[in-house]
């Protein structure tokens, strides 16, 4: 929430800050009133001299707080122009913001100073708007990119820069960016390019242009991960066909297909992760495995994990592998609730009786004097000791203050046995399924990509519980990542 001036501070400003009547000046004297009306910003002079200030997420109420400070300070002839976002030509300052530009119909008085007619002082509202990549836009899907067919190299770029063209013709910023990654990788040469059946994990980096650099710097970082996971998928399309002399290109799949996000030269299977990248759950391995080939002990101990956590939904899952597990933590959950084997429901009533007060409000701390011993066995505590619990309340997950930490513990544990992670190693390299993952490097000016593969001897990988936390205790089954 903004910190408003008292006005009478607001008028000891103006009267205290002379100004002459140039734009130069002007923008100095309202670059402090805005900042004395508590928003965020400075001066800049990139696209030529505006202000910049994080005003509102709703533009319309953007521009009612310039209007609030052009009253404060008693400017009554005047009129806002809103260029399109990246319209430089017509007066924008941002790619990716919206321009707010003031233009003064009248010579005006503001206090102690005059402002010439015609005077502009251009504000840009630099408060992250809701992302304009959001709901897969840029998926190959998303894009309507053609699915389902292979798409050479030159096939694959004339369809994206098309695509995008169509998608973004009303957005120049948005389709300016899009398309100028596109052409830097098209037109980036490879040092090596190998046969389809010679590829084998590697690095590549690809340098990108300036107009490139510049349109990257004015996204904002939701939108910026968008591409980076979604678009993704189609600069890697292009960037292996730059890599490799595909005789057939790459075939994007319609639907969710385990593991795989595209195919190149119809069997190679590509999954796309933006940097890190989400943790795949272990049912997609699953499903491109029969179980019944993992035949030794240990990897039998495996299959018994894996069916449990299959078998289940996400939370009874973790708790069922505990159980099979003998795990300290979970013989803890049975001493405290003397349930002899409890369920997700048996959880939920037990913590909302025991922290519900008469009053409906929430005793925080009888519940860590209750739990503390099984935080203090499993290794990891909610943050600060302090829980939600009308977040809680409001999804009826009050057990995932216990089956959120305990999801977390499976891993560890499953990660220090020799005996489940070789098991997990040798499930993996039965999946012939190469990650290829994308970084944006912005102190670089690079695009990087690295390729890893799940059958190479030197692949290692670990158990992980995607996105699992106490306020999410039902989002992802067990996952595993390549390290």
């Amino acid at each position: 929430m903004n910190k408003l001036l008292k006005f009478k501070d607001f008028s000891f400003l103006l009267e205290s800050i002379r100004v002459d009547n140039d734009t130069d000046k002007a923008l100095t004297l309202f670059k402090k009133l805005f900042q004395f009306a508590g928003f965020v910003g400075d001066r800049k002079s990139k696209h030529g001299s505006h202000l910049r200030f994080a005003l509102d997420q709703n533009n319309n109420k953007a521009k009612a707080e310039i209007e609030k400070i052009l009253k404060k300070a008693k400017v009554n002839n005047y009129e806002i122009k809103e260029p399109k976002i990246g319209d430089f030509a017509d007066g924008a300052k941002s790619g990716e913001y919206q321009t707010f530009v003031v233009v003064f119909t009248e010579s005006s008085r503001v206090m102690t100073s005059n402002v010439k007619r015609d005077t502009e002082i251009c504000i840009v509202n630099s408060v992250p708007q809701k992302g304009v990549f959001g709901g897969k836009v840029l998926s190959p899907a998303g894009l309507k990119i053609q699915l389902e067919t292979n798409l050479t190299l030159e096939n694959l770029y004339n369809e994206v820069c098309n695509k995008i063209t169509i998608k973004f013709k009303d957005m120049p910023a948005s389709e300016n960016v899009l398309l100028s990654l596109v052409k830097d990788v098209y037109n980036w040469t490879s040092p090596n390019t190998v046969e389809p059946t010679e590829l084998k994990p590697f690095d590549g980096s690809i340098p990108y242009s300036s107009s490139t650099d510049s349109y990257l710097e004015s996204l904002t970082p939701t939108d910026l991960n968008a591409i980076g996971k979604d678009f993704g998928e189609i600069l890697g399309g292009l960037f292996l066909l730059k890599c490799v002399d595909a005789k057939f290109g790459v075939k994007y799949p319609k639907g969710n297909e385990p593991l795989v996000d595209f195919f190149l030269d119809e069997n190679i299977k590509i999954s796309s992760k933006y940097q890190k990248g989400a943790s795949p759950t272990l049912s997609g391995i699953v499903k491109n495995v029969d179980l019944n080939r993992l035949s030794d002990e240990n990897q039998k101990s495996l299959r018994e994990i894996l069916e449990i956590a299959q078998n289940n939904t996400v939370a009874t899952g973790y708790l069922e592998i505990s159980k099979r597990l003998n795990l300290p933590g979970y013989e803890v959950i049975k001493k405290i609730t003397g349930f002899e084997d409890p369920s997700t429901n048996e959880l939920e009533n037990y913590v909302r009786d025991l922290v519900t007060k008469p009053d409906g409000s929430f005793d925080n701390d009888v519940f860590f004097e209750k739990f503390s011993e099984f935080y203090q066995t499993i290794g990891s505590w909610p943050k600060g000791k302090k829980i939600d619990w009308e977040k809680l309340k409001a999804n009826d997950k009050f057990y995932g203050v216990i089956l959120g930490p305990l999801s977390q513990y499976v891993p560890r544990v499953l990660n220090s046995d020799p005996i489940y992670t070789t098991a997990l190693k040798s499930l993996c390299s039965m999946v012939p399924v190469n990650q290829l993952y994308l970084d944006f490097e912005l102190k670089t000016n690079t695009m990087e990509f690295h390729l890893k593969s799940f059958i190479e001897e030197s692949s290692e990988f670990q158990f992980e519980a995607p996105n699992q936390s106490v306020y999410n205790p039902d989002n992802g089954k067990l996952g595993f990542s390549l390290l």
